[in-house]
Formats: structure tokens, sequence, C-alpha cells
């Protein structure tokens, strides 16, 4: 009847909003069935009025006026029910197609990268399963883009992102005229996977290196920017390195990581050798974390001479780490600190020292002694850098211009105009700058004049040469010529011979550090130096005891 008809179409409609209001957990199936029968009752409603309707109309032939009207009325009725229902079964089919789209979006979010759209980590394992090993696939290729962080630092995570899509345009570009022999996926950040699934042809891997690295090199515009880069290349073969896509990419991983300590845009196939490396890495980076945490790390002291004065004024702080009482080499630590982003904690911990140490050393009776500390290109960039600055001159009470940071050449790249707001910034501060590693990068001379800063320190690379090779004595002397036009002091690093020292003195170097009068030095031994050396100005009262150590932290 009718009313059952209502009825029905009343309890499917109520069951479909119950279902829908769950919070988590709705049956989508069952909110099909919902519909399904509600749009079932409303198709048998709609033959019911339809034979009433015809049959009252028969009746108006031949009774007049009154069933006429009365027939009138049902069709409005009718109009009025089947909008109702229409509307409902309308809403019902909307939030089902939309929570197909929904499904759709999810799907695109799991398995493939928002950016690039390429296939992600995730679906070349639903793609790889290890059964799949057996039928072809005989390489896995790693690839990354070199330097990454250091482009998001001085680029922006915008534009960054954008080389990155470039790239990965490129690499199926690439892989798409192999048809089903190579896959991309997106594998990690800035990091690509190609699986290689022709067994029958091996070369065909090395010919797809040799063009990926070529392409690489190709330069990429980005709106108005123009910019070079490189990647890094990790391979691993199967079944030789692994029988699972699990073991291939962990061992072209590693593949990928000795590359990319070689230096940029190295290939390098696995070897199980390597497995004891990466393993070394993994354990060095934790102890490192570790080490942080304790108070492990120092920072020693290397005195700079005044070479016309031959006063000792100013030093450098460089960071060291004391691992169960031995001194790990910074080049085992500092790469590994740049990699994983530890080179930012270290840098805040190198700030504050440095100006706790100038605090205990003017309070031994010396003042005016300024100290000059590194700064790696991801610890400039960050967002809190002057900040972090600020605040720690403020708290140690230190003068700005006793602080001397030294920024390398690689930090000085980038957007000119964001280097240099930066650089002003941390002038207005009152801190002096420096360029360090002076001539080993490639930005040297094309806003050199532009730049805020006060010292050039040229690279021991260069002053390693003089006087014998008369090129390097032509730079470094040009070098100081031009710094000193521009209004810049100039330090020369790395002097190990009275030669060098004796050459840089009569080109009017104006500082020099080296092996030649100390290495780096824990403070106590610092302040013995200091001691021992009429003129430093450290005052007579100040004597080497206990009192001189810094505390432990």
């Amino acid at each position: 009847s009718w009313s059952q008809l209502v009825t029905q179409f009343d309890v499917a409609a109520k069951q479909f909003h119950l279902e829908m209001t769950k919070p988590i957990g709705r049956d989508w199936d069952v909110l099909r069935e919902h519909l399904a029968q509600a749009q079932s009752v409303q198709e048998t409603l709609d033959q019911q009025v339809e034979m009433v309707a015809e049959d009252l109309r028969k009746q108006a032939q031949t009774a007049g006026t009154i069933t006429l009207n009365e027939t009138q009325r049902l069709d409005r009725i009718a109009l009025s029910a089947w909008l109702v229902i229409s509307a409902l079964v309308l809403f019902m089919g909307i939030v089902l197609r939309q929570r197909a789209k929904d499904q759709t979006q999810l799907y695109r979010r799991a398995y493939f990268d928002a950016d690039s759209g390429l296939p992600n980590r995730t679906r070349m394992e639903d793609d790889w399963p290890p059964d799949r090993l057996t039928k072809g696939l005989h390489a896995l290729i790693l690839v990354k883009l070199d330097r990454y962080r250091l482009l998001t630092g001085t680029y922006g995570h915008s534009f960054a992102d954008q080389v990155v899509v470039e790239l990965g345009q490129r690499w199926a570009t690439l892989v798409d005229k192999y048809e089903h022999a190579v896959g991309l996926y997106s594998f990690a950040e800035a990091t690509w996977a190609i699986p290689v699934v022709d067994s029958r042809d091996r070369t065909l891997s090395e010919q797809l290196v040799d063009e990926l690295a070529a392409m690489t090199l190709e330069r990429i515009v980005i709106g108005d920017r123009t910019i070079s880069v490189c990647s890094s290349i990790g391979i691993a073969l199967a079944p030789e390195h692994g029988f699972t896509l699990e073991t291939l990419a962990r061992n072209a991983d590693t593949a990928l990581r000795i590359s990319e300590d070689q230096g940029r845009a190295e290939t390098t196939l696995y070897e199980p050798e390597m497995k004891a490396a990466t393993d070394a890495f993994l354990t060095l980076e934790s102890q490192l974390r570790e080490g942080i945490g304790r108070g492990e790390l120092e920072l020693h002291l290397q005195p700079k001479i005044q070479s016309q004065r031959g006063t000792f004024e100013s030093a450098e702080g460089l960071v060291r780490w004391r691992k169960n009482g031995e001194l790990v080499s910074p080049g085992k630590f500092i790469p590994i600190a740049e990699e994983t982003g530890l080179v930012v904690d270290i840098g805040n911990w190198v700030i504050i020292e440095a100006t706790r140490m100038w605090k205990m050393l003017t309070d031994q009776g010396y003042e005016g002694f300024v100290f000059a500390i590194n700064i790696s290109a991801q610890h400039f960039q960050a967002d809190d850098f002057v900040e972090t600055v600020g605040r720690a001159l403020t708290q140690s009470g230190m003068p700005a211009h006793l602080l001397e940071l030294e920024i390398t050449e690689e930090a000085t790249m980038g957007d000119p105009a964001a280097l240099i707001a930066r650089l002003t910034q941390l002038r207005r501060l009152g801190v002096r700058l420096a360029i360090d590693d002076f001539g080993t990068g490639y930005s040297s001379l094309s806003y050199l004049k532009d730049l805020p800063v006060d010292i050039l320190k040229i690279d021991q690379s260069f002053v390693s040469g003089i006087p014998k090779v008369e090129k390097d004595a032509t730079i470094v002397q040009s070098t100081i010529n031009l710094a000193h036009d521009l209004g810049f002091e100039v330090v020369a690093e790395g002097v190990e011979t009275q030669e060098q020292a004796h050459t840089l003195r009569s080109f009017d170097c104006d500082y020099l550090q080296g092996y030649l009068f100390s290495k780096p030095l824990p403070w106590a031994d610092f302040l013995n130096f200091l001691l021992q050396n009429p003129g430093s100005g450290l005052s007579a009262s100040a004597q080497t005891s206990d009192k001189h150590l810094p505390p432990h932290h």
C-alpha cells in the first residue's frame, strides 16, 4: 500500500542517516544498500501514483468537474511527494559520489608523491612483492639530488620543490623511452628509485646511469633563475646484492651514501664490504646525538697573530668531540652532523660556548680579545640564527664587535638580496663578519663588493703553495690588495712555515693563523699559550690553575 511504501522509504532514509553519523567505521556497502532500497521505493511510488492518477483521469471524463479537481489535487500531491523523495535520493547519491572522490584522493595521497605526481615508495613495494624479483628485476638505481638542504636554505622550500619536480619530469621522460624495462618512483626526500627489469642485457643499467648523470648536469630554469645541480647515484643488483626489494633498496642506499661521501655527481655500485661503513656511520651518528646531550663537545681555540705587531689578539673556536676520552676527527663527525642536521644544534652550542669563554677570559683580566667561530651553511640559513646570536651576546654581556662569524662561500650562494639582508641584520647586532675559505667557491668576485663583511680568510690551499708556486703567490697577493681596496682585513689560514709567514707579511696580510704558531688548543692550554707569549695582553694576575678550566657541561 501507499503507506507501507512511504514507511519503507522513511526507514531506508533513517538507516542511511544513522550510518552516516557514525564518527568512524562507516560501512559504505550498507549505505549503498540503503540508497538502492530508497530508489526502489521511489520507483514503486511513481508507478502507484501514476496508476491512481490514470484511474482518476478516466473517471473525470464521465464524472464531471468535481472528479477533475480531485485529480488535479492528487497530481499536485504526487508531484510534491516525488520532489521530496527525488531530493532525498539525490542527496544520498551525492554523498556516495563524494565518498568515492574522497577514496580516490586518499589513494593518491597514499601511493603518489604530492608534488611530482610520481608513484611513491609504498606503491613501489606493492608493485614489487618478493615473488616478482624472480621475474626479471635485476637492478635498483637510487638517484639523489646533491645538497638539497643547502638548496632549500638558500632559495626556500618552494623553489627547491620545483627543482625536484623538474628533475622528476626529466627522469620520467628518460624512463618512458625504455617502456616496460624501467620504472620510476619517488623514493625519499629529493631521491628517486628506478627498478630495471630487463635481465637479458645488463648494459641497460650502465646506459641508464650515464644518461641520468648527463641529464642532471643540464641547467634548470625556474622562473627567472637558472641553476646547475648534480645528483649522486647508488646501484644494487639482483640477485647478487639481495633477493627482496627491501634488501636491494637498503644496499642501493648504502652505495648512494658512499657516492655522497665521495663528493658530488658520483656513481657507486654496491659492494658487500660497504655495509660495514654504513653501520659505522649510523653508529657514529647515534653516538654523536648522545654525546651532544652528555656534554662531550669541546671548543678548542687556535690563536691568530697580528702579522705586523706579532701579538695574539684573537682566536678561532673549533668544535671538537671527545668520545670515551679520545678526540674524534672532525673529518668523521662534521659530515655526519651536516647530513643529519645536527650541525645546527652544534652551531648553537658553539655560539654559546664562545661567548662563555670570552666571559671567563675577561674575568682573568684580559679584555678586548676577539673570538671567531665557523658558521655552517645550514646554520647560517636557519630562520632563528640572528636571534640566537643576539641572545648569546645579551646573556654573556660580550660586546658584539668581539665576536667574528666566519661564513663559508657555500653559505653565500643563492639569492644575493636575501644573503645581504641576513648579513645586514648581523651587522646591526655589531658582530664582525668574515668570508671563510675565500677563493674556493664560485661567487668570489660576482657580488663581493656588495657584501657587508669585514674580513676575508684566504684558504690554506693557496697559502700552502707560497712562495714556491708563483701562481699561488700571485693569487694571494692580488686577493690581499683587492680586499684592502674594498676595506676588508685579511686572514691567511694554514700557515705552517716561516717562508710562508714572511711572504704573507711582505704582502701586508693582516692576520696569520696556522700550526706554525699553534694548533687548536683546549681551554687550559690556550691560557698557558697566552701567558707564554708577551704582548698577548693577559693581565699579570692571571695565573694558570684549575680555576681556568671551564666547568663540566
